[in-house]
């Protein structure tokens, strides 16, 4: 172990000049991230965002503003470009023309919007501002004050409430900007293109390789007054319009298990409330194991992956994920 951090020491100190030298001015290996990593591994990362990450500005434009597919996802600034892979990867193994929603967590700058609307021709960014001026409005009008105060202080449940403030379907699609698609999503568009079914399909997720909730199954379970749906992760969801009861939302956030200092967050307490909510709506699905959790971007059979959680995961979005989809529609 002590040989180990003095080479993570003496890397992290040493490698700087060589990052200057090659242009890597901004791209800072953390302590953390090394200690995930293997030191081989955490360069060919950043030797693969280098190379691949902008290059999705050189993919064919794919029109966004109208079809029976509409796709949701909530986005920061840092995260612009792995945004864009996310929803072209989609949107281009999709084949078929769909809605795209990009709802911005207020960092989102003009630049972004514009690279946004280069790629997705049409397609709808929500600023903050206005989603908050909607939203909370609403919650304080019908007296959900909980939830109001959720919202304000856990950028995370934007992903949750605020989709529903802007849909025009009886379903929609989230995606996460670490969720990476590489052939046909099947069984997330089933159903979906038929408009007059689309209130009665399944809502679907990814299945997690544990419980990421706030709370535990015994405490779910007096809440819900039934068992909570297991391993539910908000990578990919697909859901129904209908899904969530605001008033049932505020009951659940004024339960003890859900209080929280202020600017002190569990980062799942917005996954518990998904798992929550689907528990109690009918015809809940989980997606089959082609949609994984954490891959590594070279299956076969790889429908969509979640590269969430760090380390490996994280580095493999890069290293196999965008230079597989490179090689699929960049030529």
């Amino acid at each position: 172990m002590k040989t180990e951090n003095k080479l993570i020491v003496f890397l992290r100190k040493s490698a700087r000049p060589l990052w200057r030298k090659l242009g890597f001015a901004k791209a800072v290996i953390s302590f953390h991230q090394l200690r995930a990593q293997t030191v081989k591994g955490a360069l060919k990362m950043y030797l693969a965002k280098r190379r691949y990450l902008t290059k999705i500005l050189e993919a064919k434009p794919i029109p966004a503003g109208e079809g029976a597919i509409e796709v949701h996802m909530l986005l920061h600034h840092k995260r612009i470009y792995e945004g864009l892979w996310a929803l072209y990867s989609f949107a281009y193994f999709c084949a078929q023309p769909c809605r795209i929603v990009v709802h911005s967590d207020g960092s989102l700058t003009d630049l972004d919007v514009g690279l946004l609307n280069r790629l997705f021709p049409q397609c709808k960014v929500i600023d903050r501002e206005t989603a908050d001026s909607l939203i909370l409005s609403y919650f304080r009008k019908e007296g959900l004050v909980q939830c109001a105060q959720f919202r304000e202080d856990f950028v995370l449940t934007l992903k949750l409430f605020d989709p529903f403030f802007f849909l025009d379907s009886k379903s929609f699609i989230f995606l996460d900007s670490d969720v990476l698609f590489f052939s046909h999503p099947q069984e997330l568009i089933d159903g979906i293109e038929s408009v007059d079914n689309a209130s009665n399909i399944s809502n679907l997720y990814f299945v997690d390789f544990c419980n990421a909730y706030t709370l535990q199954p015994a405490e779910l379970a007096t809440l819900l007054g039934e068992n909570c749906i297991e391993k539910v992760n908000t990578g990919v969801l697909r859901v129904r319009q209908n899904i969530l009861d605001f008033k049932r939302i505020e009951r659940y956030l004024q339960q003890a298990q859900f209080s929280y200092e202020k600017g002190k967050f569990n980062h799942f307490a917005e996954q518990t409330l998904w798992a929550m909510e689907l528990t109690k709506s009918n015809n809940t699905l989980p997606l089959p194991n082609t949609y994984a959790i954490a891959p590594s971007g070279e299956e076969a059979d790889l429908v969509s992956g979640h590269f969430c959680g760090g380390g490996y995961s994280t580095t493999m979005f890069y290293r196999a994920g965008l230079p597989r989809l490179a090689a699929s529609f960049l030529g």
